[in-house]
């Protein structure tokens, strides 16, 4: 148990020290649907930005991969915060630990928001991306 507990806590403190790789954005400011398949580069990440939405629109966002290892999705301000390393950044529907993420999100307030996929492992890792925006009411 013991051995188990360093070993998680090494791993913890090796993840919070190594620098994450931006893998090319998908950005299309004005994207109803996409779908694809995408390769996170080690220690990588991915995001989807959609131009601004409004309050009320949905997205339906969803993910496959052997293993995800972090999915979030918040705002530009945020977004640029979590890039930077700031701790007081807010990422909604912060998951980890997945290999199927699959959310139905309402968009809180109008904006330009950020869907993003990390991969903390050291291999590269392909996922399936679903992003459809639906507009509000």
């Amino acid at each position: 148990m013991r051995r188990i507990f360093l070993l998680m806590a090494s791993l913890a403190i090796l993840t919070a020290c190594v620098k994450i790789i931006p893998e090319e954005p998908v950005v299309e400011p004005a994207f109803e649907n996409y779908f694809g398949r995408v390769s996170l580069q080690p220690f990588g990440y991915y995001f989807a930005v959609y131009g601004t939405l409004k309050a009320g629109d949905t997205v339906d966002a969803g993910y496959m991969a052997s293993l995800i290892s972090e999915f979030f999705w918040t705002d530009s301000v945020n977004f640029e915060k979590w890039r930077s390393g700031d701790t007081t950044a807010v990422l909604r529907d912060r998951t980890t630990g997945q290999s199927v993420i699959d959310r139905y999100i309402v968009i809180p307030e109008d904006g330009k928001y950020y869907f993003v996929v990390v991969n903390w492992e050291d291999t590269t890792m392909p996922i399936t991306v679903r992003l459809m925006r639906r507009a509000g009411q």
